[in-house]
C-alpha cells in the first residue's frame, strides 16, 4: 500500500489540476473568499453599491429591512437595530442605534457595520454614512413584486441567494392561494384604508403595496382616484360613504376607532354605524417585508369571509 500512495496522490492530482482547467475554459470559478468579491448590486433609489466583502456585521435602520434580514437566516450577524424593530422578537435584543428617525449616527460607527439598511426616508443620513465610508443599501418597495425585489437583493449582497429564493417563492404560493380564491368571489367590496387620522386623514391611494393588498384581496380600494399616500378633506370622506363597504383600520398614530367614531367625519358614515369597521396590525400592512403576505391573508378574510 505504501509504494502505491505516490501513484494515487499523483493521479488525484492530475484530476485536481484537470478540473480546473476544465472550469477555466467554462469559466467556472472557485467560491470566492473575502476580500476577493465584487458583487453590483442596484438599489431602489438606483444607486449601484459594490458588495466587497460578505457582510458579517449589519445594521438595519428600518423594521422592514430587519424583518427581511431575519427571514434570510441572518439573524447572527445583525449588530444594530432602531427602536421600532420590533419582530421578530430577538430583534429587540440587538443593539439600539435610536429611534427610527433619528438614529445616532455615533453609535452606528462604533458597531462597525460593513453593511447598513435603510429606507428612502432619509436621504441626508444615507450621504453622511456613505461618506464616512459605510457600505449602505437603501430599500423603498413600492409594491409587492418591489418586496420580491428587495429580498432577493439582500439575499444577493449577503450571500444569502438560496434562501431569498426559496422565501420568495413560498411568499408567491401563498399569495396565489388567496388570489385564486378571491376571483370566485361575485363582488368587490369598496374598502376605505384609514392609515393615519392624527395628523389629519391619510389614506393610500394607487401604486402603492397597501392597494395592491386590498386588490389582491377582492377589494376595491375607493382611494385610488389618487396615486400615492395623500391627505383627504373629511367633505370627500363623506362624499364616498355610498361606496365604501368595509373600513380597514390600520392607523399609525395608534388612533382608535372608538376614538373617533362620535365625531365627523366617521359619524357619517355607514360603514362606521354598522360596524364594518376592522382593525389591523400596523406593522403589518405598513412594513414592506415578508409577513405582507399574513396581511393579505388577513384582509382577504376580512373582506370575503364568505370565502376565507
Amino acid at each position: 500500500m505504501k509504494g502505491k500512495r505516490p501513484l494515487i496522490l499523483s493521479i488525484i492530482g492530475m484530476l485536481v489540476i484537470t478540473a480546473i482547467s476544465l472550469g477555466a475554459y467554462f469559466g467556472f470559478k472557485s467560491p470566492p473568499t473575502a476580500g476577493e468579491i465584487a458583487i453590483p448590486v442596484t438599489d431602489d433609489l438606483g444607486r449601484t453599491v459594490v458588495i466587497r466583502n460578505w457582510p458579517q456585521r449589519i445594521v438595519s435602520l428600518a423594521p422592514s429591512g430587519t424583518e427581511i434580514v431575519f427571514a434570510l437566516g441572518l439573524e447572527d450577524r445583525v449588530v444594530g437595530v432602531t427602536n421600532q424593530c420590533d419582530y421578530p422578537e430577538e430583534a429587540r435584543t440587538k443593539s439600539k442605534v435610536g429611534d427610527y428617525w433619528n438614529p445616532n449616527v455615533e453609535v452606528i460607527m462604533s458597531l462597525n457595520p460593513d453593511l447598513v439598511l435603510t429606507d428612502g426616508y432619509k436621504p441626508g443620513l444615507v450621504s453622511q454614512l456613505e461618506g464616512a465610508g459605510l457600505t449602505v443599501i437603501v430599500l423603498q418597495p413600492g409594491d409587492i413584486d418591489g418586496i420580491f425585489y428587495d429580498i432577493e437583493l439582500v439575499g444577493r449582497a449577503a450571500g444569502k441567494e438560496q434562501e431569498a429564493v426559496k422565501l420568495i417563492t413560498n411568499m408567491s404560493k401563498r399569495i396565489g392561494a388567496v388570489t385564486g380564491k378571491a376571483k370566485m368571489a361575485g363582488t368587490q367590496p369598496g374598502v376605505f384604508y384609514e392609515g393615519d387620522c392624527m395628523y389629519g386623514i391619510w389614506t393610500t391611494g394607487s401604486g402603492t403595496f397597501q392597494d395592491a393588498l386590498i386588490t389582491l384581496a377582492g377589494g376595491r380600494n375607493v382611494a385610488a382616484v389618487s396615486e400615492s399616500w395623500y391627505e383627504i378633506t373629511p367633505e370627500w370622506l363623506l362624499d364616498k360613504d355610498g361606496e365604501i363597504d368595509i373600513i380597514i383600520w390600520g392607523d399609525m398614530g395608534g388612533v382608535s376607532p372608538e376614538d373617533v367614531k362620535g365625531d365627523l367625519p366617521w359619524s357619517g358614515l355607514t360603514a362606521m354605524q354598522t360596524g364594518k369597521v376592522h382593525v389591523v396590525d400596523p406593522d403589518l400592512v405598513n412594513r414592506p417585508g415578508p409577513r405582507i403576505v399574513d396581511c393579505l391573508e388577513e384582509l382577504a378574510r376580512i373582506i370575503h369571509p364568505e370565502l376565507f
